[in-house]
C-alpha cells in the first residue's frame, strides 16, 4: 500500500468512527420515541378502521329501512293470499331488489318475508356468480325457525335487527365453502300496528371486510371478534367461526391481557404488548354493528410486527439517516482535501505515468518543485515527448502503408481489367484456329493447351480480383435467406452436377441470416467448384451443413469422393495449394478467398477430412441468425 492510500485510509477511518458514533447516539435517542409513535399511530389506524366498518354496517341500516317503507312491499303483504297474489307488485319490488344488489356487490340476498306460512320467502333475489337472479316460486323457502326472524319480529316498531355474523346456512346446513353472513333486517307493521313481515338484506362479511382492509400494510394483521371473543377475521382461517363449527377459538384465550375488553362495562379500547420475538403489540377497539344497542358489537383488533415502521417513522429514519450522510460527507470532503494537499505531487506523477502507459495526453505535472518528485515529473515528462515523437513517426507509416494498399486494390482491379480483354480475344483467336481445315495434330493439340492455359489464367485473375474486393469498404450487410443463396450458387453448375449425377444433401439452415450477400455468394461458388474440381468420380455427395456448436453456427461444403492428407490441411487456405484437381481446372486462389471472407466476417475456417470425404467448415461471427427452422 502506497503512502497516498495510507494517507485516505486513516482520514477516511476517522470520518467511519466519527459517522459511527453519531449515528449510535442518535438511533438510540430515537428508539423510544419511535415506540411511542408507532403505539399511536397504530391507535390511529385501528380507529380510523373501526369507523370505517361502522359506516359500512350503518349503510346496510339504512337500506334495510328503505326497503321496508316501500308501498310495493306493504301491499303485498297486506294482500289476501301473499304467496299467490299481487304478481306484478312482486315484478315491481324484485327489481328494485335487482337494482340495489347491483349497486351493493357486498349483498348477497335481499328478501321480503311474510309472517303467515311460517315466514316463507315472498320474493327473493339472490347475488351469484356475478350476477343478480330472482329466485322462482318453487325455491322459496320458509324461515320462520331462523333466529334472525324471530328477532327482527321481536325488535321494537322502526328498530333495525343485526344478526351475530355466522356462517350462512341452507336448508339447514352450513353451506360451502363457507360464507360469513351478516343479516340486517326490518319488521313491517300495518296500519293498525301488527307485523306483517320483514325485510332482509344478507350481506358477505367476508367481502365487506376484504374490501374495507385488504390494504393494510405488509407489517400488520387484521382481527375482528364478535363480542364473545369469537374470531370471526384471523390470518389463519382456520381459528375462525369455531362457534359454527363446534371448536371455538377466543381471542382473550390467545392474549389474556385482552380479556377485559370482553367483560361487561370493560373499555372501549384497548393495547396489548405481545411477548413474540415477531410481534409486538396489538391495538384493539370495539366497533358497534347497532347504534341503538351497545352490546351488539365487534371487536377490531390490528397486530404489528415488531420493528415495523410506518410512513412517519421511515420519513424521520430518512431524516437521520440524511443528516447523518449529510456530516459524513463534509466530514469526508474535509479528510479528502487536506489528504490531496498532502498528496497531489504523487498523485500527479502516479497519473501522468498512467497516461503515458494508455497513450493518453499528460496531466499538469509539478515540474517546477525542486526536490525529488519534481526530478522524477520532469523525467516523465521526458519520457513521454519521445512517445509522443515516435508515435506521429510511427502513425505516419501507417498512413503511408495504408495509402499504398489502396493504390495496390486499384492496381489489382485496373489490371484484372486490362488483361481480361486480351485474354478474351487470344481465346477467339485459338477457336477460330482450331476450326481452320488443314491444322496439323500436333498444332491443334498444342492449341488446345494454351487454350488450357488463357482459361487457367482468366480464373487467376478473376481470383485476384475477388481476393481485392473483399475488403471493400463499401460493402453492406443484409438479412438474407441463406438457402436461396446457396440455391442459386448450385443454378449455375446444375449441368455438371446432373451430368455427373451429383447427390445435393441439406442441413437445416436458418431462416435469416444477416451478412454481406456478395461475399457469402462468393464463398459458396469457390467452395461449391472446388469439390467438382477435387472429385475424380461421378455419382458422389455434397452436402451443404449448418450446425450449432457451443453457441455459435458453423456452416459448410461436404464432399465425397476426395481427400486431404492430414498434413496438408493446414496449408489448403494458402495461396497456390493447389491440390490434384480432377479435371486440370482451379488457380489455387479460391480457398484463400474463402479464407479473407471469412476473416471480413470475423469468423473462422477450417478443413476436415477422412478417408473417404473433405468437409471445409466456417463461421461468420457478425451473421445474426433471427430464426432457425428446426
Amino acid at each position: 500500500m502506497n503512502a497516498t492510500s495510507k494517507i485516505r485510509l486513516l482520514t477516511f477511518g476517522s470520518v467511519l468512527v466519527t459517522a459511527v458514533a453519531i449515528s449510535v447516539t442518535a438511533i438510540i435517542g430515537m428508539q423510544s420515541m419511535l415506540r411511542r409513535s408507532e403505539a399511536k399511530s397504530l391507535r390511529h389506524d385501528v380507529l380510523r378502521e373501526s369507523e370505517r366498518l361502522g359506516l359500512a354496517l350503518q349503510e346496510a341500516q339504512h337500506d334495510v329501512r328503505l326497503l321496508a317503507s316501500l308501498p310495493a312491499a306493504r301491499r303485498i303483504l297486506q294482500s289476501p293470499n301473499p304467496a299467490e297474489d299481487a304478481s306484478s307488485l312482486k315484478d315491481q319490488l324484485a327489481e328494485v331488489f335487482r337494482q340495489m344488489l347491483r349497486a351493493k356487490p357486498t349483498y348477497t340476498q335481499v328478501r321480503l318475508l311474510g309472517v303467515a306460512d311460517d315466514g316463507l320467502e315472498l320474493v327473493r333475489v339472490d347475488h351469484v356468480a356475478g350476477k343478480v337472479v330472482r329466485a322462482a316460486d318453487s325455491e322459496l323457502q320458509a324461515k320462520g325457525t331462523r333466529p334472525y326472524f324471530r328477532k327482527a319480529l321481536e325488535s321494537p316498531a322502526g328498530r333495525v335487527y343485526v344478526s351475530p355474523i355466522s356462517l350462512n346456512r341452507e336448508r339447514g346446513r352450513i353451506q360451502r365453502p363457507h360464507q360469513p353472513m351478516l343479516r340486517v333486517s326490518q319488521r313491517i307493521d300495518d296500519s293498525a300496528g301488527q307485523t306483517i313481515g320483514i325485510v332482509v338484506i344478507n350481506q358477505d362479511f367476508a367481502e365487506l371486510t376484504e374490501g374495507l382492509f385488504g390494504g393494510l400494510p405488509a407489517g400488520q394483521e387484521l382481527f375482528l371478534t364478535n363480542a364473545a371473543g369469537d374470531y370471526l377475521v384471523h390470518p389463519d382461517p382456520g381459528l375462525t367461526f369455531g362457534f359454527d363449527l363446534g371448536a371455538r377459538r377466543l381471542l382473550q384465550a390467545d392474549y389474556p391481557a385482552a380479556g377485559e375488553l370482553f367483560e361487561a362495562g370493560g373499555k372501549d379500547e384497548l393495547s396489548v404488548a405481545i411477548k413474540d420475538p415477531s410481534w409486538e403489540l396489538l391495538q384493539l377497539r370495539r366497533t358497534p354493528l347497532l347504534d341503538s344497542d351497545p352490546q351488539s358489537h365487534v371487536v377490531l383488533g390490528v397486530r404489528q410486527r415488531r420493528g415495523f415502521v410506518d410512513a412517519g417513522g421511515l420519513g424521520l429514519l430518512r431524516s437521520i439517516g440524511v443528516v447523518t450522510f449529510v456530516l459524513c460527507g463534509a466530514c469526508g470532503a474535509a479528510a479528502v482535501a487536506i489528504g490531496r494537499v498532502q498528496t497531489r505531487p504523487l498523485e500527479q506523477v502516479t497519473q501522468a505515468a498512467e497516461c503515458v502507459a494508455r497513450g493518453e495526453p499528460l496531466p499538469g505535472l509539478p515540474v517546477r518543485l525542486t526536490n525529488q518528485m519534481g526530478s522524477l515529473a520532469r523525467a516523465v515528462q521526458s519520457m513521454n515527448d519521445s512517445l509522443l515523437s515516435r508515435q506521429r513517426a510511427l502513425t505516419q507509416a501507417n498512413r503511408e502503408l495504408e495509402s499504398a494498399n489502396e493504390n495496390l486494390a486499384h492496381f489489382v482491379q485496373i489490371a484484372a481489367h486490362d488483361l481480361r480483354e486480351p485474354l478474351r480475344k487470344q481465346r477467339k483467336l485459338i477457336d477460330l484456329l482450331l476450326l481452320e481445315e488443314g491444322v496439323s495434330r500436333d498444332a491443334d493439340e498444342l492449341l488446345g493447351h494454351v487454350g488450357q492455359c488463357s482459361h487457367r489464367m482468366q480464373a487467376l485473375i478473376d481470383d485476384f480480383r475477388a481476393v481485392a474486393g473483399v475488403e471493400r469498404s463499401d460493402l453492406s450487410q443484409e438479412t438474407v435467406c441463406l438457402r436461396r443463396v446457396i440455391e442459386s450458387v448450385l443454378d449455375g453448375v446444375r449441368d455438371e452436377l446432373q451430368s455427373r449425377s451429383v447427390r445435393v444433401e441439406w442441413e437445416d439452415l436458418p431462416e435469416e441470416t444477416r451478412v454481406y450477400p456478395q461475399l457469402v455468394r462468393l464463398l459458396y461458388e469457390n467452395l461449391i467448384e472446388n469439390a467438382l474440381s477435387h472429385v475424380a468420380v461421378d455419382r458422389f455427395t455434397l452436402r451443404l451443413t449448418a450446425r450449432h456448436q457451443a453457441g455459435r453456427w458453423w456452416f459448410g461444403v461436404l464432399n465425397t469422393g476426395s481427400t486431404i492428407p492430414s498434413e496438408k490441411l493446414g496449408e489448403v487456405f494458402k495461396v497456390f495449394r493447389q491440390g490434384p484437381a480432377a479435371d486440370g481446372a482451379g488457380s489455387g486462389v479460391g480457398l484463400s478467398v474463402c479464407q479473407k471472407i471469412a476473416e471480413r466476417h470475423h469468423g473462422a475456417i477450417a478443413a476436415e477430412s477422412d478417408s473417404d470425404s473433405v468437409h471445409i467448415r466456417f463461421t461468420l461471427e457478425e451473421a445474426r441468425v433471427a430464426q432457425f427452422n428446426a
